[in-house]
């Protein structure tokens, strides 16, 4: 019976994915960033190995991008961990679209697994997720870093923080956001409609619930001191202050602080398509990275990529100097585009 059972579910199954995939066409969007002004760039880390797999991205005030790498499909890979470098050695060979930055100026400090990062202007604080999906469990450990590396002050592993996903400043407190409820697999978190994500304030060594019931929390940000998290399978950000949403073209992911008081946040146009990207049943996925003004509610489309052509499955990006720079979780060093 199982057997038979199974032959009929698999094919049905197969049909039924792949006419989902078929039917939901992302349609382009006109972006400020031309797809000819953008390049990938790969970046190596002092022994020249490639990064793969950079999930976020933090900015400091002077040009420097702290880079959150862990490459997920290969087990034991190597430069898993947090990598600096400044955005002006994102250098262009004119070889083509895949290129090496300059080497030699990255630090890389490896026994980690990290996801969401943050980092305040000035570099003095850094805090992040360390996500090891081989064990699928998580932790958040926040401290200084230095000329040497990495230097913990605290960390936090409390009940829940298994699916801790991204994390923000706010003070001296840090906010987290956990994409869903259950730490071991569970239907109730993957379902259609399923929301058990929820955003957790952690100081002084305490932690308390801001808000419950999100469909995947993801991206986490502080826009005029309230904090405003991604809800990636809602298709929009939630203002925990006000209530107040913005809906976006595609599935949010992490959000940072861009210019002019806007937040940059990478999209997934199609989550069908990103999961099959994932997964490795697919070599693409489409990107999406828009500017959102809270002042006004605008919503500008910079950078769109609807088959992957250019840059698969934009995790995170940052605008510096009219420079534009995304990494991937399951991609290929950077994105890196001028206007």
């Amino acid at each position: 019976m199982n057997r038979v059972y199974l032959a009929l579910v698999v094919p049905v199954t197969a049909i039924i994915l792949t006419a989902i995939w078929l039917s939901d066409t992302v349609e382009p969007m006109e972006a400020l960033y031309d797809h000819a002004n953008c390049k990938r760039v790969l970046v190596t880390d002092q022994r020249y190995r490639a990064l793969r797999g950079i999930e976020d991205i933090a900015l400091l005030g002077d040009g420097t991008l702290v880079l959150s790498n862990y490459n997920r499909t290969l087990k034991g890979a190597p430069a898993r961990g947090i990598t600096t470098v400044h955005i002006s050695e994102l250098t262009d060979d004119d070889e083509g679209a895949f290129t090496r930055a300059v080497p030699g100026l990255y630090r890389t400090f490896n026994s980690l697994s990290p996801h969401g990062i943050a980092a305040d202007r000035s570099g003095a604080r850094l805090a992040f997720v360390n996500r090891n999906y081989e064990g699928d469990d998580a932790t958040v450990s926040w401290g200084v870093l230095t000329p040497t590396g990495y230097e913990e002050r605290g960390r936090w592993d409390g009940e829940g923080s298994c699916r801790a996903n991204d994390v923000a400043w706010r003070g001296a407190e840090l906010v987290v956001s956990v994409d869903r409820g259950s730490c071991d697999w569970s239907v109730s978190d993957l379902m259609p409609g399923a929301a058990t994500g929820r955003v957790l304030k952690l100081g002084f060594g305490q932690e308390e619930e801001l808000l419950d019931g999100l469909a995947w929390a993801n991206g986490i940000t502080l826009v005029d001191g309230s904090v405003v998290v991604a809800e990636t399978r809602g298709n929009r950000l939630v203002n925990l202050s006000t209530g107040q949403t913005v809906e976006l073209p595609g599935g949010p992911d992490n959000i940072n602080p861009g210019p002019f008081e806007t937040q940059i946040i990478a999209l997934h146009p199609n989550l069908f398509d990103y999961w099959l990207y994932t997964m490795q049943y697919s070599d693409t996925a489409p990107s999406r990275i828009v500017a959102w003004r809270p002042d006004t509610g605008e919503v500008a489309t910079l950078f769109d990529d609807p088959f992957g052509e250019v840059f698969s499955g934009a995790t995170s990006a940052v605008v510096w100097n009219r420079t534009l720079v995304a990494g991937s979780a399951y991609g290929d060093g950077l994105l890196v585009c001028t206007p």
